[in-house]
């Protein structure tokens, strides 16, 4: 079972990546490389392929299903969005945004008490997911992507018919 931290916060962390004439190597997870890992144990991996103007989420999963996210765009750049979801936080409602892309080597942290939404912003973004605890169908739930304060850059993305159904942030009732 993941640990829940309330102090828990989105992070952003560098990862080293070394060139050469073939290309380049990336090491995207270390389980010592922080302190914030050290509780993090890989549940599921999953990548989702997408096109321009996709946009996914916003997604989360109900206790005691809950997960903490690493994620990494291997190709393509993305705008990334969570939202702060933990009922006794002072930061409830608050949005981060992040770009993520394969030109910068970097990994995002996502509590698990966030949502978490994606947008593609090249013709097509390959994303990595490490998951710290499976996924169960029948308690993931998701936020309406545009019920949120956060000014898109896009007014009509493609998005699923599951991901549009879901429910505005304003009546939206936490389970954390």
């Amino acid at each position: 079972m993941p640990e829940f931290r309330l102090n828990f916060k989105p992070k952003i962390i560098n990862l080293n990546k070394v060139n050469d004439k073939r290309g380049f190597l990336l090491k995207s997870y270390n389980k010592n490389c922080s302190n914030l890992f050290k509780n993090f144990n890989i549940y599921e991996q999953f990548y989702t392929h997408s096109k321009r103007n996709t946009l996914r989420g916003f997604h989360f999963q109900f206790p005691p299903y809950q997960q903490a996210k690493l994620i990494h765009c291997v190709k393509g750049k993305i705008l990334d969005v969570i939202i702060d979801i933990r009922k006794k936080s002072k930061f409830y409602g608050k949005v981060y945004s992040y770009q993520l892309s394969y030109k910068k080597p970097q990994v995002l942290y996502i509590p698990s008490s966030f949502a978490h939404a994606f947008l593609c912003l090249t013709n097509e973004c390959l994303v990595n997911y490490n998951l710290d605890n499976k996924y169960s169908h029948k308690l993931e739930s998701g936020i309406f992507w545009n019920s949120v304060k956060f000014n898109w850059p896009i007014k009509k993305p493609i998005i699923s018919k599951r991901d549009n159904s879901f429910v505005n942030f304003e009546d939206f009732k936490t389970p954390f």
